[in-house]
């Protein structure tokens, strides 16, 4: 069986503790306003198009089966909608301004990856999974197995939209989950991802329950994640997990907004929805006063 992988990054410092390489899969049922990686969204393979690269050489024209890249004296560009994610004009692109996105992978494939990191983990690092919703990938779970019987630590982050069987299933080979609280008002929680939150919620105490190490991660988006409710809940969610370490702030940042324009979407990036250092230390602060630990990296 095989997953589909967005991309595979080596020595990343951001995706739990140590050196760490991280692989990100395909796919995610939530569609929210601010995502980092919109690449991962669809399950599909896509190809990402990068003008400032272009030389105008037009060999994805003459590769392109649909007719999908354009190339004139004064016109450069992809026609999205017939474009099929072959990958024939990445192929050939030399500066890479084609892009594919999406590499089918087995498990053992992707294993033979991670391991070629071994050697710099140390005590601390290993092997995670994170997307898109790693969890919704055909095959994960034989990934995780293979990568507890080669001794990895195995950290997940994901946002729990996925069947709770795939999580039960998942919990004995996994070290950590960093679990993403997208909001805690369940209304603006499904117009901010297009999702109800309830599965999400349930399968957050399905692994606490199972005795999995959590870490709440809480996105601050200026203005639509911002407001103290939000955090009071968080807070009075932190109290209900008996192996929650704690909760992670993180800040808005608009580069996602560049790689949905490659796509061929809308630039998606808002500078304003960058949090200030005083919400920051704001969302902290209300957090500790109700007894949360707060973590910082």
């Amino acid at each position: 069986m095989s997953m589909r992988v967005a991309e595979i990054q080596r020595f990343c410092t951001h995706d739990g503790p140590g050196l760490r390489t991280t692989v990100f899969f395909k796919g995610c049922p939530l569609r929210c306003v601010w995502c980092h990686n919109p690449e991962t969204q669809k399950f599909a393979s896509e190809v990402m198009f990068y003008d400032a690269l272009c030389i105008g050489c037009g060999a994805c024209v003459s590769a392109c089966p649909t007719g999908a890249q354009v190339l004139t004296q004064n016109d450069r560009r992809r026609v999205v909608s017939l474009c099929e994610g072959c990958g024939a004009c990445a192929r050939v692109c030399l500066t890479e301004a084609c892009k594919i996105v999406g590499t089918d992978m087995r498990a053992e494939q992707i294993l033979a990856e991670v391991l070629t990191d071994a050697a710099f983990y140390g005590n601390t690092g290993g092997v995670t999974l994170s997307g898109g919703e790693p969890l919704c990938a055909d095959g994960v779970i034989e990934l995780l197995q293979l990568c507890k019987q080669h001794g990895l630590h195995v950290l997940v982050e994901t946002a729990g939209a996925c069947d709770p069987d795939t999580v039960s299933a998942a919990a004995p080979y996994v070290d950590e989950f960093y679990f993403d609280i997208k909001h805690t008002d369940a209304q603006k929680h499904k117009e901010l991802t297009g999702a109800d939150p309830t599965l999400i919620l349930r399968n957050l105490a399905q692994i606490d329950r199972l005795g999995v190490k959590t870490r709440l991660r809480c996105l601050l988006v200026n203005g639509l994640t911002t407001d103290d409710a939000h955090f009071a809940h968080i807070a009075e969610l932190y109290a209900t997990l008996k192996h929650c370490t704690g909760v992670q702030l993180l800040r808005y940042h608009p580069m996602g907004g560049s790689k949905a324009a490659a796509l061929g979407l809308a630039d998606s990036g808002r500078e304003e929805w960058i949090p200030t250092e005083a919400q920051i230390t704001h969302a902290a602060n209300l957090l500790l006063s109700r007894g949360v630990p707060v973590l910082t990296d």
